[in-house]
């Protein structure tokens, strides 16, 4: 999710036409070099066709920081974190960079709904384990993160964060890190992007 300092963009229309009027001076902040909020950042950048400066700071914490400041000009933040900064008024949250709306604000368009194909970045999470490890114990893990993921009790946690919960097959998620990892390296390539 999108967010600025409050009051400085009203609409993510805003922010991109002042990144264009000003290309590399606005300043957006990450929570590091590869991170999935740098990844989130460079492909909405892509997709409007602008250039920021990349403050690279050392993790989210760091990086909601600078734009509560006022020091970044945007990060693109988890959910649950960007809803509780703009309801005390921190920040201003202006676009989902997730495939759909988020639950906790469903207001707020995604960058694909808000005109920027192939701008989208979905955070998730899940669990992965050693190449090596024997097909059963995969089974049996993939059997049971599957029923506690699809239980009223952690489904509820889940969208409480402003996350879906999201249950695959081990052939799906394989095909899913497959694509995204393609996808990253396309786009790490494109942008330039070097490991410090």
């Amino acid at each position: 999710m999108l967010i600025t300092p409050p009051g400085r963009y009203k609409t993510h229309a805003d922010f991109v036409k002042a990144a264009k009027a000003q290309p590399g001076k606005l300043a957006c902040a990450t929570a590091g070099i590869g991170s999935a909020t740098h990844m989130a950042l460079e492909r909405f950048r892509a997709a409007a066709g602008f250039e920021v400066q990349n403050i690279h700071t050392k993790g989210a914490g760091e990086a909601l920081t600078e734009v509560i400041s006022g020091r970044a000009d945007c990060y693109f933040a988890l959910v649950f974190q960007a809803q509780k900064m703009r309801d005390s008024g921190k920040v201003d949250a202006l676009v989902v960079s997730g495939p759909s709306r988020s639950s906790l604000m469903p207001d707020l368009p995604t960058t694909v709904e808000a005109g920027y194909p192939s701008s989208d970045y979905n955070f998730w999470v899940g669990a992965l384990v050693a190449s090596k490890t024997p097909r059963e114990i995969v089974e049996r893990l993939h059997k049971e993160i599957d029923t506690l993921v699809k239980s009223p009790e952690v489904s509820g946690r889940i969208r409480k964060l402003g996350a879906e919960p999201l249950t695959l097959s081990q052939a799906e998620f394989q095909a899913m890190i497959d694509r995204e990892l393609k996808d990253n390296a396309e786009l790490i390539k494109k942008a330039g992007i070097k490991a410090n």
